[in-house]
Formats: structure tokens, C-alpha cells, sequence
């Protein structure tokens, strides 16, 4: 993939990152940007420093672009920290359809690895969306090779 984002960008994202992050500075952020600024509120995410920041930069984003953005929301709504709910708020804005029919993709990289914050995450956000989902993940959290994770998933299955 070509690297969109030049230096004029990575320069608007500092100084968004050094403003109020008002409407009027997320504005001017993408108007210097345009269709970059999704990849620059993506990298946002990554740096713990830059989170609050990208959070309100999304804010501004379409519905279109915001579904661009679903993996790294996924992954940030797999780990307890103070903007969980701003990701899983996000997420469950989305259309419902949409979510349910990517949910999945996005998590799966971080469930191979998952402990029991992942899977008791992930069913909290899944019970939000679907039944059937959280039903799905919570089969397979009982089945986990580690007795926590397994009790995650019992206590949902019991629900």
C-alpha cells in the first residue's frame, strides 16, 4: 500500500494534537487533510498519546470513513483502559449489519492470542450487537484452554 500521508499532513496532525481539538481546529485538520486524515486518526490509535486526540478527530469523520476505522476500534475495545467506551460507542453507532458481518474479521487476530480481558471484552460489546455472535464467542471461550477464559464464556452461556 502507497503511504499517503506527506509531511503537510503529519503537520496539521501535530498541530491538531497540540490544539483544543475544538470543531474549528478538527475542521481546519481536514481541510489540510482531506481523505489522509482517516489514516492519520488510524495511527492516532496506536500511540497512546495521540488516543484522546484521534477519538475526537473521528468525531468529524463520515459514516463511510468511521468504517474504515473498525479494526483498530475492535482492537481497542478488547482491552479494559479509559477509552473503551468511547470505541465501543463508535462501533455500536455503525450500522448494525455492517458490524456484525466485519466484527469477526477484526477480532479473530486478537481472540488467537486472547486472554480472559479479550473474550470477557469482546462479549460484553457482542451482547450489545447479537445474540447469535455472542453465543458463537461464548461456545468458544468455554472450549479455551485456559480455565478463565473458559469461565468467561460459561458465565454467558448460563445468561
Amino acid at each position: 500500500m502507497i503511504d499517503l500521508v506527506q509531511s503537510e499532513h503529519l503537520q496539521a496532525w501535530k498541530d491538531f494534537l497540540q490544539s483544543s481539538h475544538s470543531a474549528a481546529a478538527r475542521k481546519t485538520l481536514f481541510a489540510a487533510c482531506g481523505p489522509v486524515v482517516v489514516e492519520l486518526i488510524r495511527r492516532g490509535f496506536a500511540k497512546p498519546g495521540e488516543r484522546v486526540a484521534a477519538f475526537k478527530a473521528s468525531e468529524g469523520l463520515t459514516l463511510e470513513e468511521q468504517q474504515e476505522l473498525l479494526p483498530e476500534l475492535v482492537a481497542m475495545a478488547s482491552w479494559s483502559h479509559g477509552l473503551l467506551n468511547d470505541a465501543r460507542s463508535i462501533i455500536l453507532r455503525l450500522p448494525r449489519a455492517y458490524v456484525i458481518a466485519n466484527i469477526e474479521r477484526a477480532a479473530e487476530p486478537i481472540l488467537v492470542k486472547g486472554e480472559e480481558e479479550e473474550y470477557r471484552n469482546f462479549l460484553e460489546l457482542y451482547s450489545k450487537l447479537d445474540k447469535d455472535l455472542t453465543m458463537k464467542l461464548a461456545k468458544r471461550a468455554a472450549g479455551h484452554d485456559d480455565d478463565e477464559v473458559c469461565a468467561v464464556g460459561r458465565e454467558y452461556l448460563t445468561k
